[in-house]
């Protein structure tokens, strides 16, 4: 374990600055040089930079590279250089050479000798417990820097997810408008046909009407061969021809323009002027574990659920089947046909299955094959997230057991006990609720009972 650890001569304050000692300073050294074997501060590295260009130098965030300090140089007193610790003053929580005694430490009450003072920290079983409390801590790290990688993939896959889910709102916006042009355009050609039918009725009897006043007009010149009578019935007729034109042509007169403009509905533009967006962004910031659940939710509870409420007051979800798969999610532990009652899905996207036939909960990977499972002590009845990576399920032996998946497998990480049957479960708000057959009941996420909500008193179930 102290392998993993940077242990205390690893950290900064172990390493004075070579140029700043010398100078009787005590300086934090961030820089160390491997051609000059010497530990710098930012400004002496500076100075050293501008002498030595060539030279390969290594920053704190590389410290496990960095030589151990001396281990006599660990043993003098920062106050004192030529002075070694001798003792610690507990009133002070100090180490002290024997001139710090003297001089700073003599009125304190509480001065032991090193010696003494390691003795009993270790009869105290102070360095077993600090080393055990290094373990936790280690242990504790390493999973949240797993569950925050978890949260990692689990970012990326929801925002490919939002992608998608952005061009298949522009794809439906689109196909709206399409629709929109493509009966615009039909109603506009349906106007064209009509008016072009009733400009080239008007053409066919501008037509007529140029060939009737023609004839009319050749006739009229040909009436000095005839006789007085002819002349009185061709004029009449050429009068009541011409009169006939005259009244057409009035009508075409009156007639307005034959031009299509299109005036655009303001209310298309003034409406898509007030979407700035296609829709709102939802955080959904999971804590990793029970504890901390308890700790934060009452705030996050509050933020999240304003925020849900907007959205799913704004943005109504449509939950649509795009395609569908049969997957065997049998395993050679089964001993009866896998019967799902409950699914979940953990930050990276994978699935949790709750199997009751085979008294299991399965992990599933991206192509839905079984890559883990965790035996029950009886058939699950229901089964809901607690976290990114742990969910709770309720088995018929009035037991709630919560199973946290980690490295790709499933780890119990813990039960409770309840006095009643469970049917159902589900979080909400910091908070567990559960069913039996005839009643809700309030937990919190630690098992702590709060509240029996509801009740049938009649001869059936709820």
């Amino acid at each position: 374990m102290a392998s993993n650890f940077e242990s205390s001569i690893h950290r900064g304050s172990d390493f004075p600055c070579f140029t700043c000692q010398e100078n009787d300073r005590n300086t934090e050294s961030e820089f160390y040089c491997e051609e000059c074997s010497k530990f710098f501060c930012d400004k002496c590295m500076e100075h050293h930079n501008y002498l030595f260009k060539k030279h390969a130098t290594l920053s704190k965030e590389n410290i496990s590279q960095w030589p151990s300090p001396n281990a006599d140089d660990l043993e003098k007193c920062q106050k004192h250089k030529k002075e070694k610790l001798t003792g610690f003053c507990e009133d002070h929580s100090e180490l002290i050479c024997h001139v710090c005694h003297v001089y700073n430490h003599k009125k304190c009450s509480h001065v032991v000798l090193l010696a003494d003072k390691v003795k009993d920290l270790h009869q105290n079983g102070e360095f077993k417990q600090f080393q055990m409390t290094i373990d936790t801590i280690h242990q504790q790290l390493m999973q949240k820097k797993d569950d925050y990688e978890e949260s990692l993939k689990s970012l990326e896959k929801s925002y490919d997810t939002i992608l998608e889910q952005i061009k298949y709102e522009r794809k439906s916006i689109n196909d709206s408008l399409h629709e929109i042009e493509r009966k615009t355009i039909k109603a506009l050609d349906t106007l064209k046909v009509t008016m072009r039918t009733s400009i080239q009725t008007d053409i066919d009897r501008c037509t007529e009407s140029i060939n009737n006043i023609k004839c009319v007009e050749d006739e009229w010149l040909r009436r000095k061969e005839k006789s007085e009578a002819i002349h009185l019935i061709m004029y009449r007729k050429c009068l009541e021809q011409s009169l006939k034109t005259e009244v057409a042509l009035q009508e075409m007169k009156t007639k307005n323009a034959n031009s299509l403009t299109l005036i655009a509905d303001p209310n298309i533009q003034e409406l898509m002027s007030l979407f700035t967006d296609i829709g709102k962004f939802l955080r959904d910031v999971s804590t990793f574990t029970i504890q901390s659940i308890l700790e934060n939710d009452t705030s996050d509870q509050n933020e999240q659920g304003e925020a849900s409420d907007q959205l799913s007051d704004r943005n109504p979800i449509i939950i649509k089947v795009t395609s569908r798969r049969t997957s065997r999610l049998s395993t050679k532990h089964d001993e009866s046909v896998c019967s799902i009652i409950g699914i979940c899905e953990t930050a990276s996207g994978r699935l949790l299955i709750a199997d009751w036939g085979n008294e299991m909960v399965k992990l599933l990977n991206d192509d839905y094959k079984v890559v883990a499972h965790c035996a029950l002590p009886g058939k699950p009845e229901s089964m809901c997230n607690i976290d990114s990576s742990l969910v709770a399920v309720v088995l018929n032996t009035k037991d709630i057991h919560f199973i946290k998946v980690t490295n790709g497998q499933l780890v119990q990480e813990g039960t409770l006990k309840l006095e009643h049957n469970c049917k159902g479960i589900a979080r909400h708000q910091g908070n567990l609720y559960i069913t039996s057959d005839i009643a809700l009941y309030k937990y919190t996420v630690d098992g702590r009972f709060v509240s029996k909500i509801l009740e049938n008193t009649s001869d059936g179930r709820t």
